[in-house]
């Protein structure tokens, strides 16, 4: 499966671009790169569809020159881009989005965008902000024993593997979790992690607000993974909103998971399948 990346012409796409054939260069895979609200030539008046076309191509042309090996395709609709980027996913293994700015018209159709994006993408989606070149050297991945965080430990396993990484686990712990409980937690995850890659592993608890304790953590890492709970429900909005928030303000690229049924596993990482019913 290859590397999916939304290109809009800004900045911020041109970030995302380059942190996707990272990507697609560390999964050893392809990339595609998708420009979406491109107008039909039979009513493009203005040749705003040739122009965006034309920087697409521009960005694609600099983007193998600078990635030789890299198999790149790209491809432009008139759909919008919540529902095509969406339904192009279902055949990647990651969607890669740019962080929407603030203050403009344009940062509000693109904020719709990654949230949209965000809460129905049939695979993960990286949002990234900074710059697309970093190299990621360390991933830091929230985790609370649900299912939900587990599918962003699986991912940021084999993440870690293909890029050479290191693991930084942060459970971060409310009032009505004790010491032991949250350390107990915490253990269980870096076990599950020893199983899956050979990748260094560290973890911490964390107490606080967890956007707050995850945009603190983005000053000084390359990943977060972030694992959501669903499309529906007070579980959802309540996760979702941390994954959103960390993806607006924090320093560093987020990646955002879905539910979904896991492999089996023997770590005791909480209740995976009443979490799975509650989604």
């Amino acid at each position: 499966m290859d590397v999916l990346v939304g290109f809009d012409g800004t900045a911020t796409a041109y970030e995302a671009l380059l942190w996707a054939a990272c990507e697609a260069g560390a999964r050893d895979t392809s990339l595609r790169v998708m420009s979406c609200s491109t107008p039909p030539a039979e009513v493009d008046f203005y040749r705003a569809g040739e122009l965006q076309t034309h920087c697409l191509e521009r960005a694609v042309e600099s983007l193998q020159r600078r990635f030789p090996p890299l198999s790149v395709s790209m491809t432009t609709t008139h759909l919008d881009p919540r529902d095509a980027l969406v339904e192009a996913a279902r055949t990647a293994s990651v969607l890669v989005l740019g962080a929407s700015t603030h203050g403009t018209a344009h940062a509000m159709l693109l904020g719709s965008v990654t949230r949209s994006a965000s809460r129905t993408s049939p695979c993960p989606v990286v949002i990234v902000r900074g710059t697309g070149l970093r190299p990621v050297r360390t991933i830091t991945v929230g985790v609370d024993g649900s299912s939900a965080s587990g599918i962003a430990l699986d991912w940021s396993c084999a993440e870690a593997t293909v890029r050479g990484a290191g693991l930084r686990l942060v459970h971060v712990a409310d009032g009505s979790t004790s010491a032991c409980e949250a350390e107990a937690l915490l253990q269980r995850a870096i076990d599950e992690c020893a199983e899956r890659t050979h990748a260094p592993v560290t973890g911490v608890v964390r107490r606080g607000e967890p956007a707050d304790v995850l945009i603190d953590l983005s000053h000084e890492t390359d990943l977060i993974a972030i694992g959501s709970r669903g499309r529906s429900g007070f579980k959802t909005s309540l996760f979702g909103s941390v994954a959103l928030s960390v993806a607006d303000a924090g320093a560093c690229p987020v990646l955002i998971t879905h539910p979904g049924l896991r492999a089996p596993i023997a770590s005791g990482l909480g209740d995976q399948r009443s979490d799975q019913l509650a989604e």
